[in-house]
């Protein structure tokens, strides 16, 4: 009832009434809830629920302030500024679901800033291994939907062919995998160098893909050595990737003749 209220007279209310009215719904949710969660102690399930409420409110209310003063409502600059101003009430509140929330919000704030300048976004995977996964590393769903993130961040450069990118970012998660000493980062690493290896192919047309043999026989050897069998299949099945690309290369450039037919059996022999 209060929202059709609001919304019949939205037109009528005067700027500063609305914008007002806004952070007095936000904030005093998120007192509320605050007060109920951490004061009162006694209902800590509601107070909770009322905090993660207040962070939708506050998503809400940058979005249709932005609108009441015609700023750019669509901007990825919004929803990033969301998450951010969000990520302490996950953090020092301990509130799992705004963890989840603000997870998401740089997810799509990445698609958004791919889409305004149709380049890469150098910055999400930095804040990811900088901040997102250092925060996250003790709730696993958080930590899982963050790579998922990272895995679609690479989409754009694999189709756009950025290489390079995709190398660093494998690189980084080698890196974050030796500091933490987590599977699941050895994991990621091993498919982010399978996946730059795919996008190195299809970046050059006359080129060997050598290169990735340097990381394949090190991840190879790490697995096995170390008992990781979920990271032992992923990189024998890279490694059956490389096969199939090289040879479908070495016949097309070094033989010269289509690799139409015997890259098929070449596929077919190897599966």
């Amino acid at each position: 009832g209060v929202i059709l209220f609001v919304a019949s007279n939205w037109q009528k209310i005067p700027r500063l009434v609305k914008t007002l009215m806004l952070l007095a719904v936000t904030f005093g949710t998120f007192y509320l809830g605050y007060f109920l969660a951490y004061q009162k102690k006694e209902n800590t399930t509601i107070g909770q629920a009322l905090i993660f409420l207040s962070t939708l409110f506050y998503g809400g209310s940058i979005f249709l302030i932005a609108q009441m003063y015609n700023v750019n409502a669509n901007s990825h600059w919004l929803v990033l500024f969301w998450a951010a101003s969000i990520l302490p009430v996950a953090y020092f509140l301990d509130s799992f679901p705004s963890y989840i929330l603000t997870s998401v919000l740089f997810i799509v704030w990445d698609g958004l800033f791919n889409i305004a300048y149709d380049t890469p976004n150098y910055y999400y995977p930095a804040i990811m291994f900088l901040v997102l996964l250092p925060l996250s590393k003790n709730k696993d769903v958080v930590l899982y939907l963050n790579l998922v993130g990272l895995a679609i961040a690479q989409a754009y450069s694999i189709f756009n062919q950025y290489h390079w990118l995709v190398l660093l970012w494998a690189l980084a998660s080698l890196v974050y995998c030796f500091f933490t000493k987590s599977n699941v980062f050895s994991i990621a690493s091993s498919v982010l160098f399978i996946l730059w290896n795919i996008v190195w192919f299809m970046s050059f047309d006359n080129r060997l893909p050598f290169f990735y043999l340097i990381p394949l026989v090190f991840f190879i050897g790490w697995s096995y050595k170390n008992k990781l069998i979920p990271e032992l299949i992923i990189n024998l099945l890279g490694f059956w990737i490389w096969v199939n690309l090289f040879l479908g290369r070495y016949t097309d450039v070094i033989l010269n003749k289509d690799a139409g037919l015997i890259h098929f059996l070449v596929l077919q022999m190897s599966l």
